[in-house]
């Protein structure tokens, strides 16, 4: 009797447990389905997809979701630092395309003592611009000058300048780089031939040659200069002891080189050293129903010091100061610049 339960309940579990094992089965199999037609489906997705990246046409199969789709990267303008904005400054760097500079700045610059009568103060104010384009650097400034010396003073705009820079060269591996810049300078500056002259008087060609060479933390730098002065005509009173002076001026021609290293001591921080030598030639006077006579050369040479800091994202602070090497040069001079980058 006992052997007989047994069998009944045997039978009984087996015939309760079969229509569920049958109902798993049937629920991984539509699974299975459903996971093969979720393969199909990205497989017919990879296809289009590497249809479009090909150029080929092809139309959407299923329908795509925007929401998921790559969001394309925002430019972001490259960072600037301090050491970069000194060698901008200086001309031997270029600034990035697409990007401009807005420079005021203020100098003073002395020369000569009051025991010798031959004491010259000039305190500028001046407004420089620079664009950087695809193919280079053009940069354009104009001074406001106070003269005052033992004689008398003056105020007034000083001469316009233009320069257009390129890079000639750039080895990466190096890190050497070559620049170009061809300048311009105009006459317009306010009583040149005064008793306290403001601007120079003539019209200056210029080009100059910079190279630079990184070795991080430092950045080399040197350069060549040449500036062709345009001779002119000129009429004008208490002119080189003449009570009113007519004839001809022709200005020497002007060499220079210059030297000098850059230290990035941080990102924010930077710091300068330079020297600067300046070769001007002999200028001709050339007085009309008189011989002409030559005013002496000059050799201008300078120490120079800087340092550079950024102030905010797009401030950036720059303080120079030299000092005279040689006794044509001015005795010593400071500035105050502050690019702002857009």
């Amino acid at each position: 009797m006992r052997i007989t339960t047994g069998i009944v309940l045997i039978v009984f579990c087996i015939s309760a447990t079969l229509p569920v094992a049958a109902q798993t089965v049937e629920e991984l199999r539509q699974q299975l389905e459903a996971q093969r037609a979720l393969n199909e489906q990205l497989r017919q997705r990879l296809e289009e997809m590497e249809k479009s990246d090909s150029g080929s046409e092809s139309a959407a199969l299923l329908p795509f979701d925007s929401s998921c789709a790559p969001l394309a990267e925002p430019e972001i303008p490259e960072a600037t630092t301090a050491i970069q904005e000194a060698l901008v400054a200086k001309g031997v760097v270029l600034l990035h395309p697409g990007t401009s500079r807005l420079a005021p700045g203020l100098s003073w610059i002395h020369s000569g003592t009051e025991a010798n009568s031959t004491r010259s103060d000039d305190y500028i104010a001046s407004l420089s611009a620079m664009a950087g384009l695809s193919w280079g650097m053009v940069t354009a400034s104009i001074p406001y000058v106070h003269r005052d010396t033992e004689i008398d003073s003056n105020s007034g705009v000083g001469d316009m300048s233009m320069f257009i820079s390129t890079e000639l060269m750039q080895l990466t591996e190096q890190g050497t780089s070559l620049v170009g810049t061809v300048g311009y300078q105009e006459q317009n500056g306010k009583d040149p031939f005064a008793q306290v002259p403001i601007g120079s008087g003539f019209r200056v060609l210029s080009v100059s040659f910079s190279v630079t060479q990184r070795i991080d933390p430092v950045v080399l730098y040197g350069d060549i200069f040449y500036a062709y002065p345009l001779p002119r005509d000129v009429a004008a009173e208490n002119l080189y002891g003449e009570p009113a002076f007519v004839g001809r001026i022709t200005p020497g021609h002007v060499y220079g080189v210059g030297l000098g290293a850059s230290l990035a001591v941080t990102p924010d921080i930077t710091f300068d050293v330079g020297l600067s030598v300046s070769y001007v030639g002999s200028t001709e006077i050339s007085p009309e129903g008189s011989e002409s006579f030559h005013l002496p050369r000059a050799t201008i040479a300078s120490f120079k010091f800087g340092s550079g800091f950024i102030v905010s994202k797009n401030l950036s602070l720059l303080l120079s100061a030299s000092v005279g090497a040689s006794t044509d040069a001015p005795d010593f001079s400071f500035s105050a610049s502050f690019p702002y980058r857009f």
